[in-house]
């Protein structure tokens, strides 16, 4: 199999790798990254596996086949589970609050080089644009209605 050129990160970019990835499903699963590897198919086994498989998809730039092979499953297990994981987070609020912990965890990397801050004030800026856009909606309703 021909290997992918390394990956130059943009600067202020950090590379997600998918040791990251299953870094933070361990903490938010306290499941270590060798049980994931297991054969073993008990329900919590394979939702943390669906969410590995989710956010190593959002967040790597690596072939579902180098995905998979990290947790000795097959390609088509993982689009199995980008496909079922999606609906069992609006259902499951438990697993919802995981995936939550994990994408976070995997963010804060993102911006580490920015500074301890600088995710926090992303958070904000968005924030302060969502209010913004209310203040707009409401002054253009009222003005409408005048």
């Amino acid at each position: 199999m021909k290997s992918r050129p390394e990956l130059i990160p943009i600067k202020g970019e950090v590379i997600i790798t998918l040791d990251d990835v299953l870094k933070s499903i361990e903490i938010s699963t306290k499941i270590k990254p060798n049980t994931l590897s297991s054969k073993n198919r008990e329900r919590g086994l394979s939702e943390a596996r669906g969410l590995y498989f989710l956010l190593a998809r959002k967040y790597t730039y690596s072939t579902l086949f180098e995905i998979s092979e990290k947790v000795n499953r097959s390609h088509a297990t993982c689009c199995q589970h980008l496909k079922i994981t999606p609906y069992l987070l609006n259902v499951d609020k438990e697993y919802r609050n995981k995936y939550l912990k994990s994408d976070n965890y995997i963010a804060k990397l993102k911006y580490k080089d920015e500074g301890s801050n600088a995710y926090t004030l992303k958070q904000i800026d968005f924030q302060i644009e969502e209010l913004l856009n209310k203040k707009r909606s409401i002054i253009s309703s009222k003005e409408s209605g005048d």
